[in-house]
């Protein structure tokens, strides 16, 4: 077979993997959606309408972000003056560009073409001299993991496995591949880390864990440094430039919400500490509710009467004092705050589900979704949660397995390292300071089964060459 009729068979089935993995949506009758999806496309609107305004030959009434609204007020607050939600700009915008190109279907076939060509990089070349074994699985991969729920779902969810799957390629063969492959991998891995600000943190994990095996195997090299601190810097030097032009506030998670500190008011020490030092405090929180502050979290974040009804200033000083607060509440009650840390970074270790992708029926004008939560849709959902469950523990079962009886070489041990130091890493970042849930750890576990089904290909062509 010539190279150029090889490039084609892999190109045919590439986009056909692709395609196949938005199956959940004509499975289920319905997109894959969440509460704020909506945000991210009005965000992402706002973001191109900003951008048109740096574009010198761009019709004023083109450029027009909203009545009297400059460029950091369109995205800080909404049209009735409510400050808004922090979202990744990067995300918004890429999720409008797609939305406009070609609706829900395109933001999800877009997601599902880059879930893709991740997995093709992590594809050697001992794997493709396997090709059935790397086809029966990319079709049982795509009928029973999360993988094409997550990458259906308008949500930037996926992507938080893809910093996850550099790490492995960080530590396995980088310096094998060409230039310019390289760097797609290290702009889409950067581009990935950009969508949530939780994956910064996961991504450094993710590159210390890599070249910190490599430095113990006598491994590391300067382009193996390189490409791991590029892809490493790329996501913290796009959100500071960011939020420096748009919002005149350098930022590396711009508008964020204080998540951390909801979830230590839930957890109670936060709370607690409020009240014995409020109203009297210096603090921004004490001045807006006094000591009456909601351990609730839909309620302190989302509600009426929540911090993003505050005026923007008083929000603002919210945010700047959300980790002075929360300290401060550790060292006044750092027993229970450890307790409700590690018990909800440990569950998140096993919460690998669907539970809080749900569906919509469409996305009306401006973005509204309307939100499903029962109905026949659902309980496919439900069935498909199991069967999830149920092929990511078989495929670890296998995989461990397989490993011991077959012998792991030195690089699948460092593989594997990597990968369950940056999972547990994750669980840790996302379980542990927000709360335990199954889109957290749900949206990378199906990297387990990919694992799996390249053991075995690269088994099959070592045994056939031995």
């Amino acid at each position: 077979m010539s190279s150029r009729q090889f490039g084609a068979i892999y190109i045919t089935v590439f986009v056909l993997f692709a395609i196949c993995l938005t199956w959940p949506i004509h499975y289920t009758g319905h997109l894959l959606a969440f509460a704020d999806t909506g945000s991210y496309l009005r965000g992402g609107e706002r973001i191109w309408d900003i951008l048109m305004q740096m574009v010198p030959s761009a019709p004023a009434e083109q450029a027009a972000t909203g009545a009297g609204q400059s460029a950091a007020d369109s995205l800080a607050t909404n049209e009735s003056g409510r400050n808004t939600v922090g979202r990744s700009f990067p995300y918004a915008a890429f999720t409008y560009l797609f939305y406009q190109l070609g609706g829900p279907l395109g933001i999800a076939l877009a997601q599902s073409a880059l879930a893709a060509l991740m997995i093709t990089f992590m594809i050697s070349r001992d794997a493709l001299q396997s090709p059935w074994t790397l086809v029966i699985g990319a079709i049982l991969i795509a009928a029973t993991s999360g993988l094409p729920w997550y990458a259906s779902f308008l949500m930037p969810d996926i992507f938080g496995a893809f910093v996850v799957i550099f790490g492995v390629i960080l530590v396995r063969d980088i310096d094998n591949m060409r230039i310019l492959p390289a760097l797609l991998l290290v702009g889409l891995t950067g581009f990935a880390a950009t969508t949530h600000y939780g994956n910064m943190p996961v991504i450094l994990v993710a590159v210390t864990a890599a070249l910190g095996m490599r430095l113990l195997r006598r491994r590391l090299t300067w382009r193996s440094t390189f490409l791991g601190l590029i892809a490493l810097a790329l996501a913290p030097l796009a959100n500071v430039g960011a939020s420096t032009v748009v919002l005149d506030e350098p930022s590396l998670a711009p508008k964020r919400l204080p998540i951390i500190l909801a979830r230590s008011l839930s957890d109670g020490p936060a709370q607690w500490y409020l009240q014995d030092v409020c109203p009297e405090a210096d603090l921004a929180i004490c001045q807006a509710y006094g000591d009456d502050v909601s351990a609730d979290r839909g309620v302190f974040l989302w509600s009426e009467e929540g911090v993003l009804s505050l005026p923007p200033e008083v929000y603002d000083r919210i945010r700047q004092e959300e980790f002075k607060v929360v300290f401060a509440a550790f060292r006044a009650y750092p027993l229970a705050q450890a307790n409700a840390f590690f018990s909800e970074a440990i569950k998140q270790n096993f919460r690998i589900g669907l539970e809080q992708i749900e569906f919509a029926k469409a996305i009306q004008e401006p973005f509204e979704v309307e939100l499903i939560y029962d109905g026949p849709a659902t309980e496919k959902k439900y069935f498909f949660d199991t069967v999830i469950d149920f092929a990511t523990l078989a495929s670890a079962v296998a995989l461990i397995a397989l490993g011991l009886g077959l012998g792991f070489t030195a690089r699948w041990t460092d593989m594997l390292i990597v990968l369950i130091t940056t999972m547990t890493a994750n669980a840790v970042i996302f379980g542990g300071l927000s709360a335990a849930i199954d889109r957290y750890q749900g949206r990378m576990a199906w990297i387990i089964p990919v694992m799996l089904v390249l053991f075995i290909a690269e088994a099959r062509a070592n045994r056939r060459s031995a």
